[in-house]
This record gives C-alpha cells, structure tokens and sequence, in this order.
C-alpha cells in the first residue's frame, strides 16, 4: 500500500511563477487546484473532461477553454494526466515518511529490547541477594534523604547500584546507595561506594547548597561526631599511628598554634569555638551571609592569626568586627580607626592593642 504525504505539499514559488507568468487569474486556479488533487491521491489524475472541470471548479464550456492553456504543463499518457515535478516531490515525501516510519519501528524495538534485557540483569542481580522496602527507607532515613553522591537534598533520591547491575552488580541494600536523578545519570560505570565515604567522612560543606539542604548535612556529621547514626555506631575513618614522641627535639606549641588546630579541626560554619559566646557568633555570621561569604576553615584561621596579633581574644576580634560591619578581622584594620557602633567593644579593644591614655602635656613642658 503506498503511502500518501497528503497533510502537505511543497510549492517553489519561483520555479512555478517563471512558467506561469502568462496565465490568468481564473487559468492559475484551474492549475493549482488540478496539482492539488494529483498531491492528495498521491498520482496522476483521470484524462477526463468531466472530472477535471470538477476539480477545477469550472463549467465543461470553460474547461474546454482553460484545457488548451493547462495540458502543456502536463505529460498526458495512457489516460493519465502526470506532472514531472509534482511525481518528484511525491517520491521524496514518501520516502522520507518511510524513513522515519522505519526508525520508529527500530526505536520500538530497541526499547523492548532495553527492557527484556533489563528485566533478564535483574533476576540474575537478585539471585546475588535482595533488598526489602523497610531497608530502602531505613538507608534514606539514616542520610536524612540527601544524595550520598553530590550532598543535594531538593529532588528525590532514588535506588543506584553501586556495582552496576550490568556489571554483576547483586540487589542487595549493601549495594544500594541513594542518589539523586542527575548523579544517578551520570555517574555511568563508576562503582564508588557513596555510602561507606559519608559514613566515615560526613559532608564536607562547600557553600554549593541551599541552607535546608546544608543543615540536614551538619545534621548528619553532628550525628558521626557523636558517634552515632540511627542508632548505631558509626564507623570511624582509618587514621595512621602517630609518629614516636619528639618532644625533646621540637619545642611545644604556642597558645595560638594550639587554638588554630582546634578551630581548624571545626565544622566550617557550623560549629562555634568554644572561647566565643552564641550572641557574638550569631552576630558574625550574619554579616558573613549578608556579604555571601561563607566562614571557611582558612578564613576563621586567619582571623584568629589577626586576633593575635593585636593582642585580643577571637570573642574580643569578633566583636569589632561585627560592630564595623567586617566580614573578616586584621590587626591593621584597628590602628586610627573610629567606632560607629558597640563602642564599648572597639574601646576596650584599642586599650589592649595601644594601651591606656595618658595625658603627656606636663612632660612636654619639662622638655
């Protein structure tokens, strides 16, 4: 059965003006609607007065007329009225109908292959083993619903198959790890075990999360910090023995170096040090969010190098600069500069950078 492109036809409008410029307008009409009818059942028409003026709209005394001036644009044999480039266009259409008929066929094909070939790699995955619904939920609950891959906590995670089933991978939860859609698309052949990473290491909070999705990840590493995770313990990372003592060879570590290790061992934004109050803290990282900066390890280690330099407590530097507005601190910052806010803080401040005031007008007398 041969296929009909009728849902539209192709006209070139200069190829059909450059040999139809002598026609009239009842002539042009007569024409195109014969070329329509030859498009739409796909072929030649009938060499039939009758039939024609119908299709031309035009009596049979007019048509006798019109037929004079329309025939030479037609090949007429056999009965049959044909148009050269109207057979040309009929050909490509059908054939690129088919074309595309044809990869419609095969991309059926190919997914119910996809398919077969899918359902066939997970019955041999669950002849390794298998995994209940409560486990699956259990896995999500204990990672708070975020993607063990990327940290991202917005879209539903789904099932992903640490080994690829392809690859032999069993279903078994042990190798079931909650992902999110594009981690799941593009981790390809990767067989990184997610899971076991997060519960030894945590999230490391790089700034590229929302605050919901950021807080269920402090959540989970507060939870790893105390040790526990749905109630079990969680498994701590393999850390190398400590060196032979060599205390007799290096000298102990000053206040602030002990003080850098400790805040830099802290959660970055996320866990105040022990020598600076919740109000002061709360403070500063207020105005570090207002100035999209994030409170790094590094930053927080250089605002307490800067701290000692001018001889304050971090409680002390934070406070100045949450009073000026900082969102950092440097010793230099403090020598001439005049406080525009929480003037107790920047007075006892300047005190312990300059020391006490003093009047000298006596002793300039007596030089």
């Amino acid at each position: 059965m041969a296929v009909k492109p009728d849902a539209w036809m192709p006209l070139y409008f200069g190829a059909y003006l450059s040999d139809t410029m002598h026609l009239t307008t009842e002539q042009h009409g007569a024409y195109l609607l014969l070329m329509m009818a030859a498009w739409k059942q796909g072929g030649p028409l009938p060499d039939d007065d009758a039939q024609l003026a119908a299709i031309a709209k035009l009596t049979a005394a007019r048509w006798k007329t019109v037929r004079l001036v329309i025939a030479p644009f037609w090949t007429i044999v056999n009965g049959r009225w044909r148009q050269k480039r109207l057979g040309v266009e009929l050909a490509k259409a059908r054939g690129i109908i088919e074309q595309r008929s044809g990869a419609g066929k095969a991309s059926a094909k190919s997914r119910e292959t996809y398919k077969k070939t899918r359902s066939e790699r997970m019955i041999a995955a669950r002849a390794f083993g298998t995994h209940t619904e409560d486990e699956w939920e259990e896995l999500k609950a204990e990672f708070l619903d975020l993607c063990v891959r990327c940290g991202c906590g917005d879209m539903r995670v789904e099932k992903d198959h640490i080994k690829p089933v392809y690859q032999g991978g069993s279903d078994a939860i042990t190798n079931i790890q909650p992902l999110c859609a594009p981690c799941n698309a593009s981790k390809g052949s990767e067989s990184k075990n997610w899971v076991e990473h997060r519960r030894a290491f945590g999230f490391e909070d790089n700034g590229e999360h929302d605050e919901r999705a950021t807080g269920r990840q402090r959540e989970f590493n507060d939870r790893a910090t105390n040790g526990q995770r749905n109630g079990r313990p969680s498994p701590s990372p393999k850390r190398p023995s400590p060196l032979p003592s060599q205390e007799t060879l290096e000298p102990s570590p000053s206040p602030s170096q002990e003080r850098s290790k400790t805040y830099a061992r802290a959660k970055r934004a996320a866990i105040r040090p022990a020598d600076v109050s919740e109000k002061v803290w709360d403070d500063f990282m207020e105005v570090r969010k207002a100035k999209r900066a994030p409170l790094t390890d590094t930053a927080l280690n250089g605002i307490v190098r800067e701290a000692d330099k001018a001889g304050l407590t971090l409680q002390a530097a934070l406070e100045v600069s949450c009073a000026r507005g900082w969102q950092g601190f440097e010793a230099a910052w403090m020598k001439g500069s005049k406080p525009t806010g929480n003037a107790a803080a920047f007075a006892e401040a300047k005190r312990k950078l300059f020391g006490e005031e003093r009047d000298v007008t006596d002793e300039a007398d007596r030089i």
